[in-house]
C-alpha cells in the first residue's frame, strides 16, 4: 500500500486517540435532569390598613372601615400545570354596614415589578357575600411582595339612592367590614 494511504489511517487513528484522551482530562458527566414544581399559590396584603392573616397561605382577609383610605397592594404567587388558570376571589364575610350602603372595588393593573404570566384584573364590583372574580387568567408568576407591587385594591363607600345617610358621618360610626380574598384554581 501506499504512503499516503498509512499517513492517512495515521492521522485518524490519532484523532480518534485525542477525542479520547481530551473527554478523560474534561472529567465532567452530562446527566439530563427532569424537574417538577407541584401547583401551588399563594397571595397577601401590603399597604397601611388593618389586615389580619388567615391560617391559609391561599387566603387573606382585610378590615374595611370608612376611614380606609385604599393603600392597599394585593400581592400573589402561583405555579400551575397543563395551562390551568389561578383566579382571585373577594367576598364579605362579616358586616355591621347597613343596606343603604355598598362598598366599591377598583383593581388596579400588575404594577410590573414580578415576572411571570401575571392576571388580568376585572371591572370594578361591588362587594358582596358570594365570591367575585377580581384577578384572573394568573400563570405561573410572582408579582412582588410588598406596596407598590402586585395590583391596587380602592376602595369606595357609596350611598344607595335614595338613602338618608350621610357619608362624612359614617366616618364616626363604628362600621367593619370583613373581606376576604382568596385565590385558586378555574374559572
Amino acid at each position: 500500500m501506499n504512503r499516503t494511504f498509512y499517513i492517512v489511517v495515521f492521522c485518524i487513528l490519532l484523532s480518534i486517540r485525542v477525542e479520547y484522551v481530551s473527554a478523560q482530562d474534561d472529567n465532567t458527566v452530562k446527566i439530563p435532569i427532569q424537574m417538577s414544581i407541584p401547583p401551588a399559590a399563594s397571595l397577601s396584603l401590603a399597604g397601611n390598613e388593618a389586615q389580619l392573616s388567615l391560617n391559609e397561605i391561599s387566603r387573606t382577609a382585610q378590615i374595611l372601615r370608612p376611614t380606609s383610605s385604599g393603600q392597599v397592594w394585593i400581592n400573589y404567587s402561583s405555579v400551575v400545570e397543563n395551562n390551568l388558570l389561578n383566579t382571585i376571589f373577594v367576598n364579605i364575610v362579616s358586616s355591621n354596614l347597613p343596606g343603604d350602603i355598598a362598598i366599591k372595588l377598583k383593581i388596579g393593573p400588575d404594577a410590573g415589578a414580578g415576572l411571570g404570566k401575571v392576571g388580568k384584573p376585572s371591572a370594578p364590583i361591588y362587594l358582596s357575600i358570594q365570591p367575585q372574580p377580581i384577578i384572573s387568567e394568573i400563570g405561573s408568576c410572582f408579582t412582588g411582595i410588598g406596596p407598590n407591587k402586585g395590583h391596587s385594591l380602592m376602595y369606595t363607600w357609596e350611598l344607595q339612592p335614595g338613602s338618608d345617610f350621610n357619608l362624612k358621618s359614617l366616618e364616626s360610626q363604628n362600621l367593619e367590614v370583613g373581606v376576604t380574598y382568596t385565590i385558586s384554581s378555574g374559572e
